[in-house]
């Protein structure tokens, strides 16, 4: 029987797809019936590959900060009226500082003096408004977690030390003594040579607790000094306003809805009937099993009361403690079921050594319990836990809020004692399940008096009306995900699902329905020696911790043996105890003190979004400094005899055996160009995998497909099946990651990847692990000529012919890649750098009530207009949407001619094909492509599949074959329309749409 197979190979930012006809029994009746690809600019920005969203969310948090800066420094100076330092007529007509003379005293200067000399009331409101005008830093939350601010705390740390070791008794009296002269008194950034561009100086990096003491010291000489303007009402006032800090905004509305009942929210994690739901499935998946193979769940050998007696006693349960609970010999004659009991040592080894290293795992770790056992203690834990109902209620407030004040307001609505919640609110938790509390005590009571696991309990719920039923109606078209109950908040993942969709029902148009669908969306690990050795790995990873744990304990016992510090330990002993960059010994007594070493991304994160222990090493401060976003090829490579050393050293056999060959390439890394970073970049994005678990839940939920068991029928392949097949039926292909068919192509191996051959791909490896097969089998094409069907399929443009119901053949030109246009009107109105009218050059944006200019920002679009044979481009600038009329000044900076005639506006990723004349030495040459960007007066193109073509070259902007025409003497501008198969045609007329006021006036009429 001949089935309709449609292959997806889905990415972040493409979209190769292919229908194919199969028959397992007549191969001749095989054929690939049509295949494209669908390009996509992923939902990030092109230049750091950070979230679209981010720029603006960062500039409204400037706006917002400089807003309440100006609402801060407003109080602060009617404080200062209020109290009699200054008078109204002190401050000029923008209530700005001051109107005093020109050569008044530094203030700087007044913050040194103040400690020995008594102020006027003038000079203290000038240093009490400098201070709260910079008042340093202070972290809140998750904040201080981060990179650049474990750099500020170190910074601060290091200021502090020196200005004490000076003698001086606040920061303002140290930076007046000591930068008096050369002027920097605060982190500015520095431009670095080599890098072209400037980077972060953290020098100076002062907490705002310097601050708070400096006004304190301030106040108390001045007072000892007889000021009656300093009183302690004034300073209690002024630190209100100066150093407030808005309270964290409690997540409560950003928590998600239940599986089962829509109106409730989801159980944070750390809830006592949300750890006891938790605890209950990992007792009924928990399986030991006997010398003779005879398997038996452990609640066949405990009670489940007494199960969950026993997790509550500790924060984290491993398996040996389980074993020993249990009751469980400890030898070989019984062991869990899914741990891999291997050890590294002589096949002599005893098996309780064995058992030893492997059961070290963690089985189980109820946080809450342990959290609220450890702060209340046995007595005030075992009041706590008997009114659950109350317990979950705390546990969700320590979830939702962050702020103290709003913890303990939300706690006393509680009706709490004030002395227990004097106890509980420094705890925080984060985190939430799918599951609302209401579904998870009807879950757990089943399971619990039944024995039922939860699938089991699910449908008995359901069954007997104790939980919804949940239907969903199937449908021949993907419904949109807003649409649907599958709640996805990354935008590069929602992005690629409405291509998806896009490409899927346009298929469905064209080909009907399908009977199977197979996806290739992650690079998943599918044979037992990958599983192995993940496992082993995990298991070697999770002994290091272990070990390195118990060696703080004993060595450094004050020193939390936190994530970072347990890191710092292991990449020391991994590097031999040798920075790798200075080949400075590092010491061990030094190693957790803040400033002396730090943890360094070879390849940067921000460019590589490599954050794996593969791409660090621990470094002497100053060196990680002087790195800062650069490879080490980046940063010393021009110094020859370095770099010979530094190969040297890291190429030796011992450095290679303990760092491992991908770190020490890593280190090596010569070429991080663009091409290298976005390999990294998408090789680390775990967007893929997120997304291979939503896309097929969305796919089986919703399409309806030719049969009725569509939820087997749609399947997900790996890509080692894929790439294994792609080799075995075209032999010698090389795979090109640049050219954009090779979507397609794997795409055509992923429709004919049919569940056979991934059953015979497995066995294969299956037998290979046990030694029992060593020639690999043998994978026939799945049809006659696959090479060639496969090179016609992949035709760039071609002409396709539809006939009609009335017999009618009507051709169509098509492309086998598309992609949409970028029409949307966003983006910057202008560049940050703004510039005196005088000094300005260009056409730019008049900014702060014509004060300042800035150049224009984005470029959305260009209007094409034709008068006497030649064209003229008109480029749109963001900021000029808002005006009352569009710009008609050209690319080449000339007024528009009234009697232009206006023929299509062109957008980003747009097809146009241009022609030009022959010269006396150029040929006339006819280029279609997809349009990039306005240089000037002439157009950039993209070749269509990014191949090296006729007239393109690499231009090396982000790897693309590019061709720059100056179309104004051009014989024709052709611009076409393209839908999600790649089918286009000419545009040969449009209207020009106008401004945001115009389009709104057009509106209203």
């Amino acid at each position: 029987m001949t089935e309709r197979i449609l292959g997806i190979d889905l990415g972040i930012s493409s979209l190769g797809w292919a229908v194919v006809e199969h028959d397992a029994e007549h191969e001749e009746n095989n054929s690939i019936v049509g295949c494209g690809v669908r390009l996509f600019t992923a939902a990030q920005t092109p230049k750091d590959h950070k979230s679209l969203n981010e720029a603006r969310r960062n500039a409204r948090g400037i706006r917002r900060v400089i807003k309440r800066r100006r609402v801060r420094m407003n109080q602060i100076k009617k404080l200062c009226i209020d109290h009699r330092l200054l008078q109204k007529n002190d401050f000029d007509l923008d209530n700005g500082m001051f109107n005093s003379p020109a050569n008044r005293t530094d203030v700087w200067q007044l913050r040194h003096d103040a400690l020995y000399r008594l102020l006027s009331g003038n000079e203290l409101a000038r240093v009490m408004i400098h201070i709260a005008k910079h008042r340093g830093y202070k972290f809140i939350g998750d904040n201080e977690t981060d990179e650049e601010s474990g750099k500020v705390k170190t910074a601060g740390k290091a200021l502090k030390a020196t200005f004490e070791a000076a003698g001086c008794l606040s920061i303002g009296e140290w930076l007046w003594r000591e930068r008096q002269h050369n002027g920097k008194k605060r982190n500015r950034n520095v431009y670095d040579p080599k890098q072209k561009k400037k980077i972060p100086d953290y020098e100076l990096s002062i907490p705002r607790d310097f601050l708070e003491n400096e006004m304190k010291v301030i106040f108390d000489k001045q007072q000892k000094l007889g000021s009656t303007l300093a009183t302690n009402e004034l300073l209690s006032a002024w630190k209100v306003i100066a150093l407030y800090v808005r309270p964290m905004q409690s997540i409560e509305n950003m928590v998600g809805k239940c599986t089962f009942f829509p109106h409730e929210k989801r159980a944070p994690k750390s809830a006592p009937t949300a750890e006891k739901f938790v605890a209950l499935g990992k007792f009924f998946a928990t399986v030991v099993v006997d010398h003779e193979g005879k398997e038996r769940k452990i609640i066949e050998l405990k009670t489940v009361n007494e199960l969950m007696h026993f997790v509550i006693t500790k924060a984290t349960i491993d398996y040996k403690q389980l074993r020993d609970f249990l009751g469980l010999k400890n030898d070989f004659s019984t062991i869990f079921k899914g741990l891999s009991y291997k050890s590294k040592k002589s096949e002599t080894t005893e098996w309780k050594n064995v058992i030893k290293e492997t059961e070290t795992k963690p089985w189980i770790s109820l946080k809450g319990h342990a959290t609220f056992k450890k702060v209340l203690g046995d007595e005030g834990f075992n009041h706590f836990i008997a009114n659950n109902d109350l317990a979950d209620k705390i546990a969700t407030v320590l979830t939702y809020y962050k702020d103290e004040g709003q913890k303990k307001e939300e706690l006393a609505k509680l009706s709490l004692d004030p002395h227990f919640i004097e106890t509980l609110y420094p705890i925080t938790f984060t985190d939430f399940n799918n599951l609302s509390l209401k579904a998870m005590r009807i879950i757990s009571s089943i399971m619990s008096d039944g024995y039922q696991r939860y699938d089991e309990a699910v449908h008995y719920a359901m069954d007997n009306g104790l939980l919804p039923k949940i239907t969903q109606e199937k449908a021949i078209f993907l419904p949109p995900l807003k649409a649907t109950d599958i709640a996805i908040l990354n935008p590069t993942v929602i992005r690629a699902f409405a291509q998806f969709r896009k490409i899927a029902n346009a298929l469905v148009k064209k080909y009907g329905t399908f009977d199977k669908v197979h996806f290739e969306l992650a690079r998943e690990v599918n044979t037992q020696a990958d599983i192995n050795a993940m496992k082993e790995g995990q298991l070697k990873n999770e002994k290091e911790r272990d070990a390195t744990k118990r060696w703080m304990a004993e060595n450094f016992p004050l020193i939390p043996p936190t994530r970072k510090n347990i890191l710092k330990k292991r990449l020391f002993d991994q590097q031999g105890e040798f920075c790798p960059y200075t080949n400075e010994k590092i010491l061990v007594e030094s190693l957790f003190d803040e400033g002396y070493c730090e943890i360094d991304h070879i390849l940067p994160r921000s460019r590589s979004g490599d954050d794996s222990q593969a791409n660090k090493v621990l470094c002497m401060t100053q060196a990680n400094q002087e790195k800062t976003n650069r490879t080490p090829y980046e940063w010393f490579g021009h110094d020859a005899l370095r770099w010979e050393h530094f190969e040297a050293r890291m190429n030796t056999h011992s450095n290679l055996a303990k760092m491992g060959k991908g770190k020490v390439s890593r280190l090596l890394k010569k070429n991080f160009d663009d091409n290298s970073q976005n390999e990294f970049l998408s090789r680390n994005l775990n967007d893929t995998r997120y997304m291979s678990k939503a896309i097929k839940s969305y796919c089986e939920r919703y399409w309806k497909l030719a049969h009725d068991d569509d939820k087997l029928r749609i399947q997900v392949r790996s890509g080692k099946l894929t790439s294994e097949l792609r080799y075995r039926w075209i032999e010698g292909y090389m795979k090109d990651r640049n050219i954009h068919t090779h979507h397609a192509l794997d795409a055509i191996v992923i429709a004919f990847a049919t569940q056979s051959m991934v059953q015979k791909l497995s066995h294969y490896y299956k037998a290979k692990e046990t030694r029992h097969e060593k020639a690999k089998p043998i994978f026939n094409p799945p049809m006659e000529h696959f090479r060639h069907a496969v090179e016609e399929a992949l035709t760039l443009e071609r002409t396709e012919t539809i006939i009609t119901k009335d017999g009618r053949e009507i051709p169509f030109n098509r492309l086998l890649i598309s992609r949409p246009p970028r029409a949307s009107v966003t983006g910057a109105a202008h560049k940050e750098t703004i510039q005196r009218p005088s000094d300005y050059k260009g056409r730019g944006v008049s900014v702060n009530s014509g004060k300042g200019m800035c150049d224009n920002g984005d470029m959305p679009r260009v209007d094409v207009f034709t008068k006497r044979g030649k064209y003229y481009l008109v480029p749109i600038y963001v900021v000029d949407f808002a005006k009352k009329a569009l710009p008609n000044i050209t690319a080449y900076g000339e007024e528009l001619a009234e009697d232009a005639q206006f023929l299509f506006s062109l957008y980003k990723d747009e097809i146009i094909s241009i022609s030009t004349k022959a010269t006396a030495n150029k040929p006339a040459k006819e280029v279609k492509g997809f349009f990039m960007q306005l240089i000037g007066p002439s157009i950039l193109l993209n070749t269509i599949d990014n191949g090296a073509k006729e007239f393109f070259i690499n231009t090396k902007i982000n790897g693309k074959y590019t061709c720059q025409l100056n179309v104004l003497n051009a014989l024709k501008v052709k611009k076409y329309t393209i839908d999600p198969l790649g089918y286009y045609h000419e545009v040969r007329g449009e209207k020009r749409l106008g401004t945001i006021p115009q389009e709104t006036q057009k509106r209203k009429r």
